[in-house]
Order: C-alpha cells, then sequence, then structure tokens
C-alpha cells in the first residue's frame, strides 16, 4: 500500500493552505475597494492552487515509486485542470 501524499509534512502543508485562504478571505471581505478584490483573487487561486499542487507532489510520488497507473491519473487530472483554465483564458 503506497503512502504518498499521506505524511504529516504533506497533511500539515494542505491544513496551512487552508488557513491561509480562510485568513486571506476574510480580509478580503473588509478591505473595501480594489484591494479588496485583489485579495479575493488570491484567496480563489490559492484555494485552487493548493490542492493542485498537492496532486502534482503526489504524482511525482507516484512515479517515484514506479506506480504508472496512479502517475498517469495525476497527470490527467492536472491537464485536464489545465486545458480548462487554457479554455477559460481564452474565451474571456
Amino acid at each position: 500500500m503506497s503512502t504518498v501524499g499521506t505524511s504529516p509534512a504533506d497533511v500539515r502543508a494542505l491544513r496551512l493552505a487552508a488557513i491561509a485562504v480562510a485568513l486571506i478571505a476574510g480580509v478580503a471581505f473588509v478591505v473595501p475597494g480594489p484591494a479588496g478584490n485583489a485579495l479575493a483573487v488570491v484567496a480563489v487561486a490559492a484555494a485552487v492552487g493548493a490542492p493542485l499542487a498537492r496532486l502534482a507532489r503526489v504524482g511525482v510520488g507516484f512515479a517515484r515509486e514506479r506506480d504508472w497507473r496512479f502517475a498517469a491519473l495525476a497527470a490527467a487530472v492536472l491537464a485536464v485542470v489545465g486545458a480548462g483554465a487554457a479554455l477559460a483564458a481564452v474565451v474571456s
């Protein structure tokens, strides 16, 4: 059984990212104007980026363990998210 992505450091990093997102979003809620909007964008980017960074790290871990099925699955999920981001950038 693989333990990729379940180390205490991995879990702690994701927990800290969630706390940071909550704090940034809370500050964005009370800061008026463009600065508040910019903080809200940072909060959303961090909320999306933290799990994606963990997924990339887990994918690399699976590849190092030569568990190609899960490494490919992680790469496929990242590719779908990347394609969606690219499509959103082109359309908007």
